[in-house]
């Protein structure tokens, strides 16, 4: 428990979605960008740890076999990813008291707003699917990031001052994926 009562900010709030940030670009860069300098801010000022989350989509995600880690330079080419990135960069500002985790595509039965169950719900319903070649992630259930999740509160100290990519250790296209869960459909 830190100064304030609060132990810990956990902030996994954010605009997600292609369509979705370009149709509502004010709002994804508000949200996924600078309200984040205000967590950061109650933060450095309380002495209280904070895990940011942000995305993989701060990288092109566009090139085959290429896994990005902690130390490549983001180059984001969309609203989402550019307006996570603004809420990283203003992290930075901060000293040492956060840590930047930044996710694949997710997948389980806590992610039906995520793409990769929204593909899986026209598969089953029978609905001809439509979906890139060329855009590539380590797709990651998402109990693991509870998993994550569990071990940043009861180890924070650990991580504080990082940027952190969680992934699977399988590197697919979209259309891998979701090729691979038609077959087990």
């Amino acid at each position: 428990e830190y100064g304030s009562g609060i132990k810990a900010i956990i902030n996994c709030a954010g605009i997600v979605g292609l369509e979705k940030c370009i149709d509502n670009k004010e709002d994804a860069y508000q949200i996924n960008g600078f309200i984040p300098c205000k967590l950061f801010e109650k933060s450095r000022n309380e002495s209280i740890p904070l895990l940011q989350f942000s995305t993989e989509s701060v990288f092109k995600c566009n090139i085959k076999n290429y896994l990005y880690s902690e130390n490549d330079k983001p180059e984001p080419t969309t609203i989402y990813g550019k307006s996570k990135l603004i809420g990283e960069g203003i992290s930075f500002d901060y000293e040492k008291k956060h840590t930047i985790c930044r996710l694949p595509m997710l997948y389980g039965e806590q992610n039906e707003h995520q793409i990769i169950s929204k593909l899986i719900t026209k598969l089953i319903k029978g609905e001809i699917v439509s979906v890139s070649n060329d855009v590539y992630s380590t797709p990651m259930n998402s109990d693991d990031v509870a998993d994550f999740v569990y071990r940043w509160i009861t180890e924070c100290k650990d991580y504080l001052g990082q940027a952190i990519h969680l992934s699977s250790d399988k590197y697919l296209s979209l259309f891998d994926i979701i090729k691979m869960a038609k077959e087990k459909l």
